[in-house]
Formats: C-alpha cells, sequence, structure tokens
C-alpha cells in the first residue's frame, strides 16, 4: 500500500475527476493505494493507465454520472468507463474480480502516478541488478517466485532505495 506519491499524501477519502471535470468521484482509501499496477490485457496496454484496486462500495460518483460511458469486451464481465466528454478512463469494475472496481491513479486530485512508475521501475531495476550479481552476491531474493521489491530493505540497499524515495517526495 502507497500513502504518498510524489508529496501528496492519499487521503482516505480522495477525490478523483476525469480531465474536463465533468466527471467527479469520491474513492474510500484507507489503507492509501492498494496493488497499483499497469495491468496488461489487451485494453489496458493500450490505455497505459496506472491503476490501484477498491471495493465495490469504495467508489462513489459525485457528479456527471450520464457522462460516463461504458465499453465491455470479450467475456463481458469487466465494465470499462469512462468520460464521453474528453475520454479519460476513470475506473472499471475488474473481470477478475467483480467485487471490485480499479480505478485510474491519475484521476485522483493532486497526484501524478508517474512518479509512482518511476520508483517502481527503478526498484525493479536494481533488483534485476542484484539477481545478475552485478551489485554483489545475489539473494533468495532471486529465485523464482521470491521476487519481492521490498526485499531490497533486507538485502542491504535500503539507502538507495530511500534516496530514490526521497528524490521522489
Amino acid at each position: 500500500m502507497i500513502k504518498q506519491v510524489g508529496g501528496v499524501n492519499i487521503q482516505t477519502r480522495h477525490r478523483a475527476t476525469c480531465h474536463c471535470g465533468m466527471v467527479e468521484l469520491e474513492l474510500d482509501l484507507p489503507d492509501g493505494l492498494v496493488d497499483p499496477k499497469r495491468c496488461n490485457c489487451s485494453i489496458c496496454r493500450r490505455k497505459g493507465a496506472v491503476m490501484a484496486y477498491v471495493p465495490l462500495n469504495g467508489l462513489r460518483i459525485l457528479r456527471g454520472a450520464e457522462h460516463l460511458k461504458l465499453y465491455q469486451f470479450n467475456s463481458g464481465i469487466a465494465k470499462h468507463y469512462f468520460c464521453s466528454n474528453c475520454g479519460i478512463y476513470t475506473h472499471h469494475q475488474t473481470r477478475s474480480n467483480p467485487n471490485m472496481y480499479g480505478f485510474n491513479i491519475g484521476c485522483l486530485e493532486g497526484v501524478n502516478p508517474v512518479i509512482w512508475m518511476v520508483y517502481r521501475l527503478a526498484t525493479v531495476s536494481i533488483m534485476k541488478l542484484i539477481c545478475n550479481g552485478e551489485l554483489g552476491s545475489t539473494s533468495a531474493a532471486c529465485l523464482p517466485g521470491w521476487f519481492n521489491p521490498g526485499i531490497e530493505v533486507a538485502l542491504g540497499y535500503s539507502i538507495h532505495i530511500q534516496r530514490l524515495k526521497d528524490d521522489i517526495n
């Protein structure tokens, strides 16, 4: 879970809007951003959004429900919503867990998801260097199924990650 991105605190109730502001959401984020990621399904790969997740009751449309358009494809289970005026993807009901909404982190007030992506990519890059032995000996974190981007602290590389976090925040 992530409680801050680029110096912006993730509020327990955070507002989100599309680009034109016609659609406004309120998200319950008591644990911050849970499981943020870039999905690799066919539509997410193309839209490139960084998303996190909330239960269905953790997302409310405050304004502009009439401007939301629904897009469904393939199995028709997932429901992808976007603003009919500016075209921005705001959220979707997931196929893998229909009791959850994925939402576009880029729509959160004041949050720039690119900062999170830079941190995430840098962490993964450091892990690759560790696993390739380029920063010393390899570790159990490099075994298949053991990869954990947070393991750098246990490996003694926390100072590099902390410097990166300080630069981002």
